[in-house]
């Protein structure tokens, strides 16, 4: 039998992928008359710490953001649509990123995209690990 170090070890070392999500905003699905699917991604740790700092997290991995930081965590997991785009923030009169996403999404939209790419991310994630009973 194999430990997981011997699987380890055979496995692609190379750079992980990190997971992805499709993620429908209903309202905004109504709003333009057609699906509205935002693509998402999880952070890399790096990218995670620069956005949170030192920020702790519990023992059961739930962490307590404010709209500052789930701000940030959105614009860094939404890969579609391209918030960075010049022409969709002209259409929308935005002038940053961060302003495009409050013109498509609402407060506590925003909120939710930020807790899918946390889950993405391994947080509150019941499912990435599980206990095995001898």
């Amino acid at each position: 039998m194999n430990t997981i170090t011997e699987l380890l070890l055979k496995s692609d070392a190379g750079k992980s992928v990190l997971p992805e999500k499709e993620f429908e905003v209903t309202r905004l699905s109504k709003k333009i008359g057609a699906p509205a699917i935002f693509k998402l991604r999880a952070i890399s740790r790096n990218k995670y710490e620069e956005i949170t700092g030192a920020m702790s997290v519990s023992p059961e991995g739930s962490i307590s953001i404010n709209n500052d930081i789930a701000t940030k965590i959105a614009l860094a997991g939404i890969i579609e649509p391209d918030l960075k785009d010049h022409d969709l923030m002209a259409h929308h009169k935005a002038l940053t990123p961060e302003d495009l996403l409050y013109e498509l999404l609402l407060v506590g939209e925003v909120m939710t995209v930020s807790q899918e790419v946390q889950t993405l991310s391994g947080f509150n994630n019941k499912d990435s690990v599980k206990e095995i009973k001898n």
